[in-house]
């Protein structure tokens, strides 16, 4: 329901729903009130064949599977639930040999830094960046004064660095989670992008910029390494794809975090939930 503004500023309205608001960058309400990821989730649960989408994964698998041992996918894990039970299934359900990447967070904590160590002594090899920290630090303050989003680098690195990974070690398969436009509401480029990790979409809706615009008196091209994506021509040689596994299954954030749990002493946050922080 949309509420009190004045001076022409927007309502806040939300999804009747799921009470989704429309602050969400992208999000579309129909005229009955509801969002469009309420609407993708009606097409999600009642009209897709996932036992059709189940073999078309498989058969993805067997086409990058590596028989010398090598990696054979990347996964781009913040060593949360989601990505964990992602990396877990894909290297002891489905017989893959993946190569976790991380981008650091800004701000570690505890239960993240002791989560990753859990997963990693399950049995994963694990390839972790963090970038110049003087350097991080000049952009956050920078965006958040220019943007008030003191993460715009931060979502750079995050997705930048699975595709440098994969370049540079010729990894032509990479897995991220969900697609985040679709499964929580947002602006869909094309059925395609639901599957398949589209550049364009990743630039204007979650970095919102190319960080070579971010050269200044203080950062030089040679800072920025991190944040940038490979080559299109180094990107082609390698063939490299990125998929969504949630295409592929029946996603749920609460089931991953039931999978998970039970495969290793997964931890939660002592203090509970951080919804408000930012």
């Amino acid at each position: 329901m949309d509420m009190p503004h004045e001076k022409g500023g927007r309502g806040i309205a939300y999804c009747v729903r799921c009470l989704m608001p429309n602050t969400r960058p992208r999000i579309v309400f129909d005229d009955q009130g509801i969002c469009n990821a309420c609407r993708h989730a009606e097409t999600k649960w009642d009209h897709i064949d996932w036992d059709a989408r189940r073999q078309e994964f498989l058969q993805l698998l067997d086409t990058y599977r590596s028989k010398d041992g090598s990696w054979d996918c990347v996964v781009p894990w913040s060593g949360g639930k989601d990505s964990s039970a992602i990396a877990y299934k894909l290297k002891y359900e489905f017989g893959m040999n993946p190569l976790l990447t991380t981008f650091s967070p800004q701000l570690p904590t505890d239960v993240g830094t002791r989560n990753r160590e859990a997963l990693i002594q399950q049995g994963f090899d694990h390839f972790i960046i963090r970038p110049n920290q003087k350097v991080h630090r000049r952009l956050a303050k920078r965006f958040f004064i220019e943007r008030g989003n003191h993460k715009v680098a931060w979502d750079a690195g995050i997705n930048a660095t699975p595709v440098q990974v994969a370049v540079k070690f010729n990894i032509p398969l990479v897995f991220y989670a969900e697609h985040g436009e679709s499964e929580y509401g947002g602006k869909v480029l094309s059925e395609e992008s639901k599957k398949i990790r589209n550049f364009t979409e990743v630039i204007e809706h979650q970095i919102g910029d190319d960080p070579h615009n971010w050269i200044d008196e203080e950062i030089t091209q040679r800072d920025l390494n991190p944040y940038l994506y490979p080559a299109l021509a180094d990107v082609q040689r390698v063939q490299a794809k990125a998929y969504y596994f949630a295409y592929f299954f029946k996603w749920s954030s609460y089931e991953n975090y039931l999978y998970i749990k039970e495969k290793f002493d997964f931890q939660l946050a002592p203090g509970g939930r951080s919804e408000g922080t930012f």
